[in-house]
């Protein structure tokens, strides 16, 4: 059961959703099911076996950008595993997803100035792709990082094979991306697992030749050279990042959830990492006022500092577990001043960040 709740604390809890929320959180696209389909070998390519049980059409599975569920995203997954594919399967398809497969957000990734610029997009508006993992870009200067600039993932689901699968492709996606934004050349980064060191590592080791593969790590991410994140962008393009952008904000904006305003509340904070929004900047959204939006959350169970408490404190307290200095990540997290933010996740958790740290 997923709980968007603070049980760290003794405050109220929020249950706004159970498990059934995070099933039909968007998994991927379309597009992502059909890259793993076609980097499996011919024989094994039953498209009726892959689909079986997902709910998927063969009209969106033929084209299109249709998104996936978690739900139907898992049972693709767990069909594909029971074909018995290759163990490098997640890898190479992975490394086949760079940005031009990623729509308007790749397009906002390969129009940018330069690299850090690209990764800064892709935090941005990751949730419009997929709502199961999230990813930090955490810039050089904190313990983590230094001298790198890292991209770090928290995956949302349970663990098992098929988000295994998934977390692989990811990272190989990622790597991919990072390799193609820096003119198709990428050395020196490493590739961090949380699990320990696999019966195939050695096709880990191949897929990231010329970087290195850390297992038993704290985190799952990418630590990217800072040379690399530095680099310009071949294919930038001012105006065509201007209409990217564009195109993303209207994907943020059409993914509300219906029915739930706590839920689209909590949606919008989590796409603005770095920021912290406002309640006037949200009911603007809703072109409502303030003390609308206040009741229906009210009506809901729920308060906006609760929503906002939620947020924070999780990507908090991930972000802290992976190794990245307090004083960083209060930046990350759109606080103004450290002090500040040690307040508050003083408030959420009972003790203060440091001590957190040393705990985990």
């Amino acid at each position: 059961m997923i709980q968007l709740g603070l049980k760290q604390t003794s405050k109220a809890n929020v249950d706004i959703s159970l498990k059934s929320d995070l099933d039909s959180l968007i998994g991927l696209p379309a597009s992502g099911m059909r890259l793993i389909a076609q980097c499996m070998p011919a024989p094994l390519r039953n498209i009726p076996a892959l689909l079986e049980g997902t709910h998927f059409s063969t009209e969106d599975w033929a084209g299109g950008q249709a998104m996936v569920t978690w739900k139907q995203l898992h049972r693709f997954l767990n069909n594909t595993l029971a074909l018995n594919p290759p163990a490098d399967l997640p890898l190479r398809a992975g490394l086949q997803a760079g940005p031009n497969v990623h729509g308007a957000m790749g397009m906002a990734a390969m129009t940018s100035q330069c690299v850090d610029d690209a990764l800064r997009m892709f935090e941005q508006y990751m949730a419009t792709r997929s709502q199961i993992f999230e990813m930090s870009y955490v810039r050089a200067g904190s313990p983590y990082s230094a001298p790198y600039c890292s991209l770090v993932f928290n995956f949302l689901p349970p663990d098992d094979r098929e988000l295994r699968f998934l977390i692989v492709a990811v990272l190989s996606s990622a790597f991919c991306n990072v390799k193609f934004l820096a003119g198709g050349t990428l050395q020196g980064a490493e590739i961090h697992f949380k699990w320990s060191r696999p019966e195939n590592a050695e096709d880990y080791e191949h897929a990231f030749e010329g970087n290195t593969v850390v297992f038993d790590a704290s985190a799952f991410a990418i630590r990217i050279p800072l040379r690399t994140t530095t680099k310009s962008i071949i294919s930038s393009d001012k105006v065509l990042n201007a209409v990217a952008i564009q195109h993303c904000e209207s994907q943020v904006q059409s993914m509300r959830p219906k029915g739930s305003t706590a839920q689209w509340v909590l949606s919008q904070i989590s796409l603005q990492q770095g920021h912290l929004l406002t309640l006037e900047q949200l009911a603007d959204d809703l072109k409502i006022s303030s003390r609308t939006l206040l009741r229906r959350l009210k009506q809901e169970g729920v308060s906006f500092q609760e929503l906002l408490d939620h947020d924070c404190s999780r990507r908090a307290s991930a972000l802290l577990k992976s190794g990245v200095s307090v004083a960083a990540v209060a930046e990350q997290l759109g606080y103004s001043e450290p002090v500040s933010f040690r307040r508050a996740f003083k408030r959420w958790f009972g003790i203060a960040p440091s001590e957190f740290r040393e705990r985990n």
